[in-house]
């Protein structure tokens, strides 16, 4: 099975390998383009003058580069999706592997601010952190996930 290296790239995350496929096709093909377009404006459209038809060229050549970029963008997909099938949690390995302890977890929640308990609520993270029975019973969705590859 091949090993992916991922980066952040303007808050998304990206295979390499793919990013630079990426970056390679926009650059051979949109160059092309700009080229080939000002060749065939000097052949057909000579009269235009030299500056306009550089500037169609450059056109074209942009053009190619927002082509390029939907064609890679449907090619490869997002690497932030997660299946929440594929997600499992187990609290006490969890609390193990951190060297936690959940009633200074909780002594510290309640010096949080209400804003962050409501997006630890929204994101499933304060369930990890107290020790009630309804909240233990509760999977935990943001941890350990496969992503889509």
């Amino acid at each position: 099975m091949r090993q992916y290296d991922y980066a952040n790239f303007w808050g998304d995350t990206v295979d390499c390998r793919q990013l630079y496929i990426g970056i390679l096709a926009g650059s051979i093909f949109s160059y092309a383009a700009a080229w080939l377009g000002k060749k065939i404006l000097l052949v057909y459209y000579g009269n235009l003058g030299e500056s306009l038809i550089a500037g169609y060229g450059l056109f074209f050549g942009l053009i190619m580069a927002v082509l390029v970029a939907i064609v890679i963008a449907k090619a490869f997909k997002p690497k932030r999706i997660f299946h929440a099938d594929k997600c499992t949690f187990n609290k006490e390995k969890f609390l193990q592997d951190y060297h936690l302890d959940l009633l200074e977890e909780e002594k510290y929640l309640e010096q949080v601010p209400v804003e962050i308990i409501q997006e630890m609520k929204q994101l499933g993270l304060y369930s990890a952190f107290t020790t009630s029975k309804e909240n233990t019973e509760t999977k935990l969705r943001t941890l350990k996930c496969d992503t889509e590859g």
